[in-house]
């Protein structure tokens, strides 16, 4: 009988203590708005726009913008943002030297992490050309 109490009073503790626990397993989402148009002309303003949302609290969010002719990279980063949410609105200047190729792509990455340290990435390319 005594046994019996303990077991019940063990096993409503366990119920109690796993239910109040929230784990966090979902990791952010990230969304393009912009660029919209998937070719620019060398020397356009290439516009930037993202949505980045977690269902508990961001972290950090990474942006990696890469030349895939020449390597070369612009990036920018948030860190300790303890928002639910980031609205990312800036663009960037496509440059390209003809002399060594005609065209590109821009590999734009982005990376976020949540507080839980749950992490997502998502890419997007844009074609260069010369006109």
């Amino acid at each position: 009988m005594i046994l019996q109490k303990i077991t019940k009073i063990l096993l409503a503790s366990t119920l109690l203590f796993s239910s109040c626990s929230n784990k966090d397993d979902q990791a952010p989402e990230i969304s393009f708005v912009e660029p919209a148009m998937s070719m620019y002309a060398i020397g356009a303003t290439v516009p930037l726009q993202l949505h980045i949302e977690d269902d508990e609290e961001l972290h950090g969010v990474d942006i990696h913008i890469t030349n895939e002719v020449n390597s070369e990279m612009v990036m920018m980063s948030w860190e300790h943002i303890h928002e639910g949410h980031l609205m990312v609105d800036t663009s960037f200047v496509a440059h390209l030297d003809t002399s060594v190729k005609p065209m590109t792509n821009y590999l734009i990455h982005v990376e976020a992490e949540d507080a839980s340290g749950n992490k997502a990435d998502a890419s997007k390319s844009v074609h260069i050309m010369g006109m």
